[in-house]
């Protein structure tokens, strides 16, 4: 199962700010293998 979220506004008149999460939690064959992975990212733009 995969989830991501993304929020992006406008700080500016030509910047961008965006804010992300990121989630994945893989089956496998093998029960002790914990295959989640969460990541956070947070991103800037400034187009000309």
């Amino acid at each position: 199962m995969r989830f991501g979220l993304a929020l992006t506004g406008m700080a500016q008149r030509n910047w961008s700010v965006s804010a992300t999460v990121d989630m994945d939690d893989v089956s496998s064959d093998d029960v002790a293998r914990g295959l989640g992975r969460s990541r956070c990212g947070v991103s800037a733009q400034y187009p000309f």
